[in-house]
Order: structure tokens, then C-alpha cells, then sequence
């Protein structure tokens, strides 16, 4: 069983704290974010999981094994670097930072603490984008009558 933080439950938050909570696999330890409203959102819909405005309450927990960034862009690499730092596996939102040389420390970190840091790139998997990649691969740039749902 993997324990998983979510850190920020704005846009991103509640779908993947839905995500990992609906996981035989996975469960949601701490959920952390400094909106109290959010908070109590998730306590009301989902009251096992623990709380807090503090994210060193979540990565300071030995039982938590991943913690999940969806915070805004410019947070990533503190709340990140912590995370690793920490001793847990990472799973970003887009992008990973601000920065190339930033994001570059992240992943040499990952690399030496021997932790994944993956980036969540959703649309990777779209349907849509996936035939519009096959479809510009192929060379085909007019003319064409093939739609992604067709493909």
C-alpha cells in the first residue's frame, strides 16, 4: 500500500486526491493546503484522511511514502526539494519549475536520494493529442479526412 501526501487542493487537487484515495493500491494519508475552506471539503468528504495547513506535518510522517505537488509553479521547487529531501517519491504538476536549472537540481536530487520525481503531463495520454502526434509524425499536413475520434 502506498501512502500518498496531496499538497494544494485547487484546480488539480480534488481529482487527484479522488485519484489515489480510489486505489486498492494507494491511500491518501495528509492532504495539505492553506485555504482552511478546502480543507474542510476534504475532511467533510473524506474524514479518515488527515489534514493541515503545514506541509512539514506530511513530509515529517515516516508512513507517508509519496507526496503529490499541485500547487502553483513557483512553490514547486521548495515544496519538491523538501519532499525528496524528506525521503519521499514526487509526483509534480506541470511544469516542474520555473526554471530549467532548477528543475535540473530537482532530478539530480531524485537521482542521489535513488527517489522518483515524475511530472504530470495529463494530455500526454488525450486521445486527441496522441492522433495529432501520429498525425504530424506521418508527414500529413493537409488534406486529411481522418478525425481523432475516428483514429
Amino acid at each position: 500500500m502506498m501512502r500518498v501526501a496531496v499538497i494544494g487542493v485547487g484546480q488539480w487537487g480534488p481529482g487527484l486526491i479522488r485519484n489515489f484515495h480510489d486505489r486498492r493500491r494507494s491511500e491518501v494519508r495528509w492532504v495539505v493546503d492553506l485555504d482552511p475552506a478546502r480543507l474542510e471539503a476534504v475532511r467533510s468528504r473524506f474524514p479518515e484522511i488527515l489534514v493541515s495547513r503545514d506541509a512539514g506535518k506530511a513530509l515529517g510522517d515516516p508512513a507517508v511514502d509519496a507526496v503529490v505537488v499541485a500547487t502553483p509553479t513557483t512553490t514547486h521547487f521548495g515544496i519538491v526539494r523538501s519532499a525528496l529531501q524528506s525521503g519521499k517519491h514526487v509526483l509534480v504538476e506541470k511544469p516542474i519549475t520555473a526554471d530549467s536549472v532548477q528543475a535540473e537540481e530537482l532530478c539530480a536530487l531524485a537521482e542521489s536520494a535513488r527517489r522518483v520525481l515524475m511530472v504530470g503531463h495529463v494530455f500526454l495520454y488525450n486521445p486527441s493529442v496522441r492522433w495529432v502526434k501520429r498525425y504530424l509524425g506521418e508527414g500529413v499536413w493537409a488534406g486529411s479526412t481522418t478525425s481523432p475520434r475516428s483514429a
